[in-house]
């Protein structure tokens, strides 16, 4: 895997975290743009926005202690196992590289502090050449429909493909035998459907 493939696909990770980010923001930056909501908002809930800004700052600081605490004994156990991986700290992403029966993966690992999730990304080396990407989507429908756990997803801007799940960790330790369950769910389908996808792009 070459770095500019990586970059690629680094990029398409990144996205999705902000994506799930920017939402929660524009919702308080609506809220502050909006004089009469805001008056709603502290009737309702009975606390001024700006005490609930203070509040939800402090959780996030917390959470964000704990996820990093969750994320060191994540690096701690790949370490156990010896695996070559690549760590993105500041943003508590792990990347590990596998060689599976049909096709070689990059499997991302997100820590998301605040949602305190845990979510694995397995990114199959392809990059979806123009033309292809309807016939892409209808048949990773056909995928997902099967799927029990998780589920393929195509990114239009990047051209990655990628099988992720996610769950959260919440007031939970780390737990190996729990995060591995989820790493092989995440892992199997990729490698079962890797020469169809192939065979289609």
């Amino acid at each position: 895997m070459t770095d500019e493939e990586l970059e690629r696909q680094l990029r398409f990770i990144l996205k999705q975290i902000n994506e799930n980010v920017n939402v929660l923001e524009d919702y308080i930056d609506e809220i502050k743009d909006d004089e009469e909501l805001a008056e709603l908002f502290t009737a309702v809930s009975g606390k001024t926005l700006e005490e609930i800004i203070e509040e939800q700052n402090e959780s996030d600081r917390r959470r964000t202690e704990e996820s990093r605490g969750y994320y060191e004994k994540l690096k701690q156990y790949m370490d156990e196992k010896n695996w070559t991986y690549r760590s993105i700290d500041d943003d508590m992403i792990l990347v590990v590289c596998f060689g599976l029966s049909n096709v070689v993966v990059n499997v991302f690992v997100i820590i998301e502090p605040i949602s305190q999730t845990v979510t694995i990304n397995t990114v199959l080396p392809y990059e979806i050449k123009d033309g292809n990407e309807d016939a892409l989507k209808i048949m990773l429908a056909e995928f997902n429909s099967t799927c029990r756990f998780g589920s393929f997803v195509f990114d239009d801007e990047t051209g990655c493909l990628a099988y992720y799940y996610s769950w959260c960790f919440f007031r939970q330790n780390f737990v190996k035998e729990v995060f591995e369950n989820y790493l092989y769910a995440c892992l199997i389908p990729p490698d079962d459907y890797a020469e169809i996808i192939n065979g289609i792009i």
